[in-house]
């Protein structure tokens, strides 16, 4: 082909910052017996988990009334064990729904890289890095889907006109790494508690 275009992290690309935290998340898929969740109303970066040290949050994706990924997500520079995720989980669950039943269907872990060090998006002219890999992650929210969606049609937009890609942006278009970095060190120096920066 013309074109490799990667989206593989490598350990060794992440690149060290004393700015670098993850966003770590340990999540279950669950099915209530009763009606629970509002099918139509997904519960983003909930901060009432009464726990105040780092940056600890619940995702709530319902898929309909009693069924819903419910994730337990941290921002910290290190990652938990498996029980402490499932310990901190549980009685997030427990203390908001109680005593009723659930079913858990499906688990899932993952960790997002949280810098301000650089991701090369292009290093070959041919060699192209798409999603977290080519930097395209808010690193000061951990987000990707729109902005990897973004950068990806304007790549497929240069290649229809048969222009040669570039994935790299402009130095007005990296002065919001500037604004993520300071958020970063807000958040790693804990020079504010995370709630009060997300909801204050």
């Amino acid at each position: 082909g013309d074109f490799v275009f990667d989206s593989m992290l490598r350990p060794s690309e992440i690149k060290p910052s004393p700015r670098a935290m993850w966003q770590h998340f340990y999540g279950y898929t669950v099915q209530f017996d009763s009606d629970v969740f509002d099918a139509n109303i997904p519960d983003f970066m909930n901060f009432n988990t009464q726990v105040e040290s780092d940056c600890h949050f619940i995702y709530i994706l319902p898929f309909n009334s009693r069924r819903a990924l419910i994730e337990y997500t941290i921002f910290s520079a290190e990652m938990l064990k498996e029980q402490d995720y499932i310990r901190l989980l549980e009685r997030w669950i427990n203390t908001h729904f109680g005593d009723q039943h659930y079913e858990i269907l499906g688990k899932e872990f993952s960790a997002i890289p949280m810098t301000d060090a650089y991701f090369d998006p292009q290093p070959h002219p041919r060699h192209i890095k798409i999603g977290t890999a080519g930097g395209y992650t808010n690193p000061a929210t951990g987000y990707t889907f729109y902005h990897t969606q973004q950068r990806l049609k304007a790549l497929s937009t240069q290649l229809v006109k048969g222009e040669w890609p570039d994935n790299r942006q402009s130095l007005w278009q990296r002065r919001f790494h500037w604004y993520q970095a300071t958020l970063l060190e807000v958040l790693s120096s804990r020079t504010l508690k995370a709630h009060e920066v997300f909801i204050e």
